[in-house]
């Protein structure tokens, strides 16, 4: 809860961001507002991860994260 480890949960769907996760209570940011300074990625279902990688390579693709699924 005070993001001490995790900064934030990234959804590409617009109806869950910029609100809270019920139970941690990390806000939802899309993957547009991803921090710069963010170097890994935890994914939490791995059927979408090819789509998350290069998704993130096409709006940031200077930035090199490291994916931990």
């Amino acid at each position: 809860p005070d993001n001490k480890y995790i900064e934030a949960i990234i959804d590409i769907n617009p109806n869950k961001q910029n609100k809270y996760s019920a139970r941690s209570g990390h806000k939802i940011i899309s993957p547009n507002s991803i921090n710069k300074n963010i170097d890994h990625i935890i994914v939490m279902n791995p059927n979408y991860s090819n789509e998350i990688y290069e998704y993130l390579n096409n709006i940031k693709p200077q930035n090199k994260y490291k994916f931990i699924f």
